[in-house]
Formats: C-alpha cells, structure tokens, sequence
C-alpha cells in the first residue's frame, strides 16, 4: 500500500511541475573557476523523470552528468529557501511574541528527557517509514541502483519531508518560547544543516542503511538476501538500545562507566540530529554569540568529532561495514557500497580520534555560551550533555581514577573549566547573589586549584552531574547556590556532608525540594542543622516524590525537629532510608517517628543510634512495628532502652514479618531482656542481622539464645562480643549452633571461655571451637570471630 501511494505521489508531482527554468550550474562554474573561466554557466531540467536503471544506463556521460548537477543546484535551492523562511519564522515570530500579549503554547520550559525521547522515537519511526517505502517502491519498479542507490528524484522528496519537518519545528519552538525571549539569526540556519546534510545527520544514516539492506536482497544470492535482513534488523536494534538508554539512564557513576563504551550518550545525537531546531536554546541577552567562526563554523565541527559522535558511528557502521565487504565480494564493485558504507565512515571515524582534543579547546568559548544559555533556560538536558561531551569530570575523581587518567589529564579537565568558567555568567551571577566566594570571584584568574574544584562542582550541579561536595566547608551561602541548581537540575545524588550548613541553607534546600523531581540522594550529615532548617526539610517531603535517601545524621536536631520529620512521614511515598543518628532525639521524637510508621509504607531503613531514646521510645516503635510492613532495618544502637524497650521490640519480632536487621548494641541490655529477644526467635523468620554485642548479657542469656537457635532459620548473623557470657554460657551455644543450619557468623570476645587472663582454655571456649570444626567439616558456611 505504501509503495503504490509513493507511486501516485511521485506522478503528482511529476504532472503538477511547471516546467523549470535553467539554473546556475553550480559544478560547472567551479570547476571552470579553477581554470580561470568565470563565466557563469546554466543547466536545464532533465528530460527523464523518475528513469529506471536500463534508461540511466542508455544515457550519455554527458546526461548523467547534467542530471547530476540539475539536482544538486534543486537541492541547494531548497535548502536555502527552508533556511530562510525557518530564520524569518524564529527571528519574526519571537519579535512578534515579544511586542503582544500572547502567550506561550503549553510548557515555556525547555523539552524534558521523557518528551525528548518521544519525539526522537516518532521522528525515526518516521525517517524508517519513507526509506523502506522509497527503497521498496524503487526494488519494484527497477529504480535501486548499486551506483546511487535512490533516483534524485527520490531523494528530493525525502529531502523535502525532512524540511517540512525543520519548518514545523520551528513554529513549535516559536510557539513555546517565553515572551521576550529570541533565537540567534543564524540558529535555524545551523540546525537544518546538522539535521539535513547527507553523511552528518542520523536521518541520512538511517535512509544509507535501509537502501544496502534492499541491494542486498536485489540480489540473486540466498546469503546475500540474509545478510540484508540482518542490515535492516542490526539498524532497528541499535537505535532502540540508544532508546532504551534514554529512558532507563544509567543509576550511578559505576553503571555509567560500565555501559558508557555501549553508547550511553548517542541519544543525544540522535535527539540533536531529528529535533536540532526544537532543541535551539534562546539566547542570553548582552551576549555576543561569537561570530561566523566562533558561533557557527567550530561548534558544528565540534558537534562531528565529540566522543558520543564516535561511539554512534563506530556502533552504527562497524557491523555494517563488515557486512558490506561480503556484499561487496559477492556481488562486485558498488560505488553506493563501497564509498557510503567503507570509506566515508572510516574517514569520520578517524577524524573524531585526531580532531577531539584540539577542537574542543578552540571551541571552550562557544561552548561555554551554549552551556550558560543552557543552565540560564533550565534546559538541563542540554547542560548535561554539554558537560559530559566536554568531560568535565566530577565524581571525587573516580571516573578519572577507574579510567586510569594521569595527572596531567585530570589538571587538563580542571584547566578546561576555568577557561569555561567567565562565560558562565549565570552560575556566577548566582553565586554572587548568594554571596558565595564573592571576594575570591571577583578576579578569577586569580582562583586556586581548591576554589576552582569546589566551583566546578557545584557548576556540574546545574548541569545535571551527580556530584561530592563533602568537606569543602561551602556554608549555608554554597547551599543556597546549590539549592538555585536543585530547582531545575536532573542530579540524582548530591553529597553536602561535613560543610557546616546550618539552618539557611538547610531551608533553602528544602525550598527546591518542593519543586525537583529527580533528586534521590541528599546526604547533609555531619552539618550544622537544628530544629528549623530540619522542619523546612519536613515540609518540603510532604510534596516531594522523588528523594529516597535523606541522611540527616551528626546534626543538631532534636525532638520538634524529629517530629517534623515525623508528621512528613505520613503522606510522603518515596523515602526509602532516614539517617538521624546522634541528634539529641529522646523519647518525644522516637514516639513521633513510631506513630508515622503505623501509616508510613516506604521507608525501609531508620538510623537512632546516639541519642536519647529510652524505655518509652522503645516501646513506642515496638508498637508501630507491630503493624509496620515496610521497614527492614532499625539501628537503636547507643542508647538506653534496657531490657523493658529489648523486651517490648522482642514481643514486636513474634508479628513483624519485614525487619531484617536489628542493631540494638550498647543498650544496657541483660539477660531478662536476652531471653525475650531468644523467645521471638523461635518464630519470627525474617530477621537476618542482630546487634547485641557491648551489653549485660551473661550464661543465662546466651543460653536462652542457643534455645533459639535450634529452631531459626532466618538469622544469619549474631553479634555477642563484650558481654559477660561465661563457660556455661558458651557450651550452650556451641550446643545450639550444631543444631542450626542458618547462622553463618557469630562474633564472641576473644576471651571467652578463658581462664587466668588467657593462660588456658575451658570447656566452653573448645567447646565452641570444636562445634565451628564440625560445621566446616559437614560443609556449613560458618565461622566464629573473636574479637
């Protein structure tokens, strides 16, 4: 159906064209120019419309070659009259918008990844659809040529549909500027030549390699008709692991470095390619964009040599080029095959190994401009892939180190942000805003290698890097610069512990928490945060969805801090781990955070060690975690519940089927408080992991916990170390761990069941190490560690 309607189209057009004057022969007056002739010279239409291969053939050289430059002069018509009516319709409408009362068409803000995807996704779908119907109808119609592949004819009318889809770009970008917002004048005049010119755009690629899959299967060979298959199959493939990519990225800097050589980053070539114009950022006003060279010519050479370019083309044309080898021995010489496929690849590909370095520091001020326009806009996945392409690495260095860099490699990337860093104007406007570094920014060749670290780190914030900004003391004014960052960036992870940010910056962060969408991990521990910059935090999880891990730890926040944080616990659906240990909470914040657990089904790990929790906080979350299905791990640890709390939390164990690990170490804990813990254990099967070790536990106790063990079969690991356990108690457990199969580590003191300060052993102590001889030897995963 597709081919027959290709077929009415093409004799449309064919019909409904006037005939053409002569045009400029564009070849003929260069090739004259360079004998001296400037004549100029004309080229008429072609008398053949649509010719097969045997009309083509019975053509004179002559005829082939006025054909050939018939065309190229249509081509260049159609490409400039699309660049100007695109440049009139960015330039004038965004004028236009400017001066009336219009407003912008949905979303003013730039395209997010999601909808970035969906486009690429209907754009290539699209680009797929007219190649296999242009190349089909041609199979059928002995139109596919081993020397051109497509007629001109064809090929002008894909290259009119990727035109018409510049042209509709642009209204849209139009349509969703911000008043008062412009584009550059050269902006569409760039972005149609990335996205329209042969060998350069993802557009082209695809049509090049759908064409070698029909010549393959033109021919007579079985093989060769297999081979064409897995041509076109090798090309839906590797574009939808680029897709998939996009829509799954990767999670951390280890899985970013273990898929990044499977083209992480070729989404953004083929999102720069298929929507080049609707990605065109405005431009910050009072900025020079550079000139011809600076802000056109070296940012699209650039854009042909970054390393996410040769990852798309080595991925893209190393299979296919192997595959065209065995095309071309066995069905011979092919000019279409052999310079499309082989050597025009081969000469991008070298090109991007010996151009990157040294155009990408001829190009550090463009390239700065494009970033700041990008952070300016909010447009964070464009400031993502800036920065990742230039490699500005963060990450406290471990990309660098895991990619083996040497030291001068590293200095090379920091030397690469400070010459990026003036044309940043953005993020230093709102640095000086904040007031942060305001004396050390104000001459910045004079920045130490220190201050430039901490600044590009906090820059690759608003570029959507996941970065450590741990002991770099920024205070509550860096966190209000990376609060302005958070309020728009895709960071998923920012480390801001040990900094001294107090309430200030504490409640700025909450301010953007209100409004990211893609934080999942803050650690803010070890700071100076108190009640207030902890019940901002609060009130901003009440509407975030997205953050997952908060460690709030060594801080100075207490109980209305703790039942703030409490209150959000409630209706917030996304934290999975809470860290609020050494904090001076006491009972009043433990009941606060014990009755948001009875509602609360996400969180699955609490931190409480270190502070003030006693008998009624105890009993307090004992009770919620009776009802509690979510929470797998609780940390207790250094505080004083005594054997009333360890016996309540034990009566809790005998319902709760979620907690795996119970860290309840240093708690005054003896033998009454023992036994009620060893009870639950006979019938509680999810808990994994407890911590008892640094209490008063004695022979009573830990024979109670042999009891246990000979009926368990969920815990795996028991801490008993520094307690007051004796011969009795250590025969007991040696007898209790023969019966259990489960438990793959006990800790117990090294001076257990010795006498006279270690001069011999006792019963208890070869007891123990004659039961851990014969569980290895029945091959049981076990072990004792004295400690």
């Amino acid at each position: 159906m597709k081919i027959q309607l290709l077929s009415l189209v093409s004799a449309a057009v064919a019909l409904s064209l006037p005939e053409m004057p002569a045009l400029p022969d564009l070849v003929g007056i260069v090739e004259n120019s360079f004998h001296g002739n400037f004549t100029a010279q004309t080229v008429e239409e072609p008398k053949e419309f649509l010719p097969t291969i045997a009309e083509i053939r019975a053509m004179t050289d002559q005829e082939r070659a006025e054909r050939f430059h018939w065309f190229l002069c249509v081509f260049v018509a159609v490409f400039l009259s699309v660049t100007i009516v695109g440049t009139v319709i960015m330039v004038v409408g965004a004028e236009l918008k400017a001066f009336s009362s219009y407003q912008a068409l949905g979303q003013t803000a730039p395209l997010s990844q999601g909808a970035q995807l969906q486009l690429v996704m209907l754009s290539f779908g699209s680009t797929v659809l007219l190649s296999f119907a242009a190349t089909l109808w041609s199979m059928e119609n002995g139109r596919l040529s081993k020397t051109l592949g497509l007629d001109w004819e064809i090929y002008l009318l894909l290259f009119c549909c990727a035109a018409a889809s510049l042209l509709v770009q642009a209204v849209l970008a139009v349509a969703w500027l911000k008043a008062g917002d412009r584009f550059d004048a050269a902006a569409f005049a760039v972005a149609s030549f990335s996205s329209m010119a042969p060998f350069l755009s993802d557009q082209w690629d695809t049509l090049k390699d759908i064409i070698f899959g029909g010549l393959c299967l033109q021919s007579q060979h079985v093989f060769m008709k297999i081979v064409g298959v897995l041509s076109w199959s090798y090309l839906v493939a590797f574009h939808a692991w680029f897709f998939y990519l996009a829509r799954y990225p990767p999670r951390d800097w280890f899985d970013r470095l273990r898929r990044g050589a499977l083209g992480a980053n070729c989404f953004n070539e083929l999102a720069t390619s298929h929507l080049s114009v609707l990605l065109i950022a405005p431009k910050v006003q009072g900025e020079w964009s550079g000139g011809c060279w600076e802000g056109i010519i070296l940012p699209t050479i650039y854009r042909q040599v970054t390393k996410s370019k040769r990852h798309h083309l080595l991925i893209e044309n190393v299979p296919q080029a192997l595959m065209s080898v065995l095309f071309l021995a066995a069905e011979g010489g092919s000019f279409f095959v052999a310079a499309l496929n082989l050597v025009i690849p081969g000469v991008q590909i070298v090109l991007t190994f010996l151009l990157f370095k040294p155009v990408r520091a001829a190009a550090i001020p463009a390239l700065g401009k494009r970033l700041n326009r990008a952070m300016k806009s909010g447009n964070t996945v464009a400031a993502k892939v800036l920065w990742e392409e230039v490699e500005i690495m963060d990450d406290d260095g471990m990309y660098d180190r895991l990619m083996r860099l040497t030291d001068a490699e590293i200095m090379d990337h920091s030397q690469l942000f400070a010459e990026m860093l003036p044309h940043l104007t953005f993020f230093l406007d709102v640095t000086k805003r904040c007031d942060f570094m305001s004396e050390e920014l104000k001459d910045l060749d004079k920045l130490s290698d220190e201050e430039l670290e901490i600044l590009q780190r906090m820059a690759g914030v608003f570029a959507g890097q996941e970065n450590d900004l741990r002991d770099q003391q920024i205070g509550d004014s860096g966190a209000k610069v990376l609060a302005e960052a958070l309020k728009s960036s895709t960071a998923k992870r920012v480390d801001l512990s040990c900094n001294k940010i107090g309430d200030q910056g504490a409640e700025a962060l909450a301010e953007s928490l209100k409004t990211n969408g893609s934080l999942g991990l803050l650690y803010l521990h070890d700071n100076n945060i108190g009640d207030r910059g902890a019940e901002a935090l609060a009130e901003s999880l009440k509407t975030n969805g997205s953050l997952g891990l908060l460690k709030l730890q060594n801080n100075n926040i207490g109980d209305c801090g703790a039942e703030a944080l409490a209150e959000s616990l409630k209706t917030n659906g996304s934290l999975r781990t809470l860290g609020l240990q050494n904090n001076n909470i006491g009972d009043r914040g433990a009941e606060a955070l014990a009755e948001s657990l009875k509602t609360n089904g996400s969180l699955w790990w609490l931190g409480l060690e270190n502070n003030n929790i006693g008998v009624r906080g105890a009993e307090a979350l004992a009770e919620s975690l009776k009802t509690n299905g979510s929470l797998r791990a609780l940390g207790l640890q250094n505080n004083n519940i005594g054997d009333r709390g360890a016996e309540a939390l034990a009566e809790s164990l005998k319902t709760n089927g979620s907690l795996g690990l119970l860290q309840l170490q240093n708690n005054n804990i003896g033998d009454c408080g023992a036994e009620a813990l060893a009870e639950s254990l006979k019938t509680n099967g999810s808990l994994g992991l407890l911590y008892l070790h640094d209490n008063n536990i004695g022979d009573r106790g830990a024979e109670a916990l042999a009891e246990s063990l000979t009926s368990n079969s969920s815990l795996e690991k028991l801490w008993l170390e520094n307690n007051s356990i004796g011969d009795r108690g250590a025969e007991a457990l040696a007898a209790g761990l023969l019966q259990n199969r489960c438990l793959s580590y006990i800790s117990l003191s090294w001076d257990c069941g010795y006498r006279l300060w270690g001069l011999w052993r006792t019963q208890g102590r070869e007891a123990l190490e004659e039961a851990e001889k014969i569980k290895q030897e029945r091959g049981d995963d076990f072990e004792i560690w004295w400690k």
